[in-house]
């Protein structure tokens, strides 16, 4: 697939659904265990929500394309509704104030592993003239740190990385902590903390 064929609204989230999974377990087995309690699953329509709200979204007619970065070890996004990529959110759509955020799974085929397509739909979204904002769920150091020399190099485009922690790398982009999107979207209060 050539990279101009590809037409992509004005702003992405590109998620590694693995290394989310990842996270939200790592969150909730940690806070599950210190406010002894049960948390929700995570809900994915808030999740993106706060995402894009901690972006900068305001009300209005914003297109967002999600685009899913899944293999064989992750069909699921865990603790999740809803959950199955090919079955509940592929090609699936939701409304909100902030606009219309449109799900599409991409799998990795034995061609390509999931990394290798992560950093690829990277410069895809980066190369694309429509995009205006980018927001990626990935970690680079599964990438050696190639995902951030990706970034660096998006002068054009307003780049939010979410990371579980500051890098040793310079970073030239905006980055948060996901932990704070994914404890609102489980259901922690910020009085409980």
């Amino acid at each position: 697939m050539k990279e101009e064929n590809i037409k992509l609204p004005a702003n992405v989230i590109l998620i590694d659904v693995a290394y989310l999974n990842f996270l939200i377990g790592d969150i909730k087995r940690y806070f599950e265990q210190k406010l002894e309690r049960t948390l929700q699953d995570l809900d994915l329509a808030s999740f993106v929500e706060y995402l894009a709200l901690d972006f900068g979204y305001e009300v209005g007619n914003n297109e967002t394309q999600v685009l899913l970065v899944y293999d064989d070890s992750s069909p699921n996004i865990c603790f999740c509704q809803p959950s199955d990529i090919k079955k509940d959110l592929d090609g699936k759509a939701f409304a909100s104030q902030l606009g219309e955020f449109m799900f599409a799974g991409v799998p990795c085929e034995n061609i390509v592993g999931r990394d290798e397509l992560l950093l690829d739909l990277t410069k895809i979204v980066l190369n694309s003239d429509d995009v205006k904002r980018f927001i990626l769920i990935g970690s680079d150091a599964s990438y050696d740190n190639r995902l951030i020399e990706e970034l660096n190099g998006a002068d054009d485009k307003q780049v939010l990385q979410y990371r579980m922690d500051e890098s040793t790398e310079k970073i030239e982009y905006r980055w948060e902590l996901i932990v704070f999107p994914i404890m609102q979207a489980v259901g922690i209060r910020e009085d409980e903390l």
